[in-house]
């Protein structure tokens, strides 16, 4: 259900409220993998092989969502234009991995019924298994906004400015309850690290303005955004907090259209070559768990500025 009403030829409201489901995906449903280090392994099961389900894991089924929406749209003045929207939506039986799940007779039975044979250096007790479940149902509230204007320099161009900004944060309403099995060995499907995964690993806030100049063959487009804090939770137990402060990142592209089918284009991504916070070095060099040296949660990447020529022919 959409509505909108125009108070005037500038300024409308708007809103809407929908339901919609998402079918599991062939790779949610099959997907498996098996990762040995010297002292530890790690299997990721597929929802029904029968590894999982000896653990009890049930089928997935499909995430269902509730979404509801209120905005306005504004023109100020000519070759300008606002839009502010908030909303909220609710995704029941959301689809996560469970918990890295560490029990030495669970974990070793279930392996084994997958047959995979984990070699002998590794000890029981670093065995960790995991599946992908219907585990949690979460909202998203957030406010977007969008505001673009057009100026004419007289003779000197036109430059076309664009202003994104978005809030939003998601909350974990409920946790599904452990199959029978997993709950009888004091196991849950939900642990630190899905829930920052789920709550603090993107930001809450992102903001960019960017400004495009054209004159004649002559196109350049300066970006500034802003990216806020994000924490992400990693481990096995011990769990460790990583964070990545808040950053601004600048891109700019230079384009000349050189001949009718033919644009070059000059630019950067990440011009400052900026990189995450790094992970502290007690992690790091922990040999037990051997992390990254940059959470890979990271909003604008791990791998610095990335600088470019390119050449586009049209037809």
């Amino acid at each position: 259900l959409t509505s909108r009403y125009d108070f005037s030829p500038g300024f409308a409201i708007r809103g809407s409220a929908n339901n919609g489901f998402h079918a599991p995906s062939l790779a949610q449903r099959y997907y498996s993998n098996t990762g040995v280090a010297p002292t530890q392994a790690y299997v990721q099961m597929s929802p029904g092989s029968p590894g999982a389900k000896l653990l009890g894991a049930p089928d997935l089924k499909p995430e269902t969502s509730r979404n509801l929406s209120i905005g306005f749209v504004f023109e100020p003045a000519n070759e300008a234009h606002l839009t502010v929207d908030a909303y909220q939506i609710d995704i029941d039986d959301r689809i996560i991995n469970s918990e890295q799940l560490n029990n030495s007779l669970l974990g070793v039975n279930a392996i084994s019924a997958n047959g995979v044979v984990i070699p002998p250096g590794v000890n029981a007790s670093n065995t960790y298994v995991s599946f992908l479940t219907n585990g949690v149902d979460t909202r998203t509230r957030g406010v977007d906004a969008v505001f673009d204007l057009r100026t004419v320099l007289d003779q000197v161009g036109v430059i076309k400015w664009v202003l994104n900004a978005g809030y939003n944060r998601t909350t974990i309403e409920s946790v599904h309850p452990a199959p029978g099995v997993l709950a009888a060995a004091g196991l849950s499907l939900v642990g630190p690290e899905e829930r920052s995964n789920l709550t603090t690993a993107t930001p809450d806030v992102k903001a960019s303005l960017a400004g495009t100049f054209f004159r004649g063959e002559w196109d350049v487009t300066l970006r500034e955004t802003y990216y806020g804090k994000t924490e992400q939770v990693q481990g096995y137990g011990p769990y460790y907090t990583y964070e990545t402060s808040a950053a601004w990142i600048t891109d700019i592209d230079v384009g000349y259209q050189f001949a009718k089918k033919l644009k070059l284009n000059l630019g950067a991504n990440n011009l400052f070559n900026k990189y995450p916070s790094k992970v502290p070095a007690s992690v790091y060099q922990n040999i037990t768990y051997n992390y990254d040296q940059y959470s890979h949660a990271s909003p604008y990447g791990i791998n610095g500025g990335y600088y470019y020529v390119r050449l586009t022919a049209f037809y």
